[in-house]
């Protein structure tokens, strides 16, 4: 009887052990929802702290994620590949822009939608980008237009 209780006892505990897991690899990851979203690019002269992963966001709403950074050969440019979740209709005259998050935070892209009826389709790339600007750049032109007075 004790043996029977011990095994159900371990059963019921693998059960919850499982089910914790299963939570938490739905909630961190986005595995289950990649194909329903729309996969698109941009090109920037900079992305710099930008980060696979890093979100996409219309309004301060995460919609998508960056999905690689790669390099153009020819015009050695960064383009990011990113999705936008495919229930988000983002007008095709939208831009996109590498920003911080808050003083120290990583860097995401900002979507800002345009006001065009058309909207953007899937493998579409944005053309209308905001490069990323490195705290260090703001200071170093900050020192240099305050020394040149």
């Amino acid at each position: 009887m004790k043996k029977r209780f011990e095994f159900l006892l371990g059963l019921v505990v693998l059960g919850v052990a499982g089910w914790f897991f299963f939570l938490v690899v739905l909630s961190t990851s986005t595995w289950w929802d990649k194909d329903t979203a729309y996969h698109h690019t941009a090109q920037f002269s900079s992305v710099t702290g930008l980060n696979v992963g890093a979100d996409v966001r219309i309004g301060g709403v995460t919609v998508g994620e960056v999905t690689a950074i790669t390099l153009d050969p020819i015009l050695l440019e960064a383009i990011a590949h990113f999705t936008i979740r495919n229930e988000v209709r983002v007008p095709d005259d939208s831009s996109v822009q590498v920003v911080t998050d808050g003083l120290f935070g990583g860097k995401f892209l900002r979507v800002v939608p345009g006001g065009s009826e058309a909207t953007f389709k899937n493998g579409d790339e944005f053309v209308e980008v905001e490069n990323a600007l490195a705290l260090e750049e703001l200071i170093g032109r900050a020192v240099l237009s305050l020394g040149g007075e």
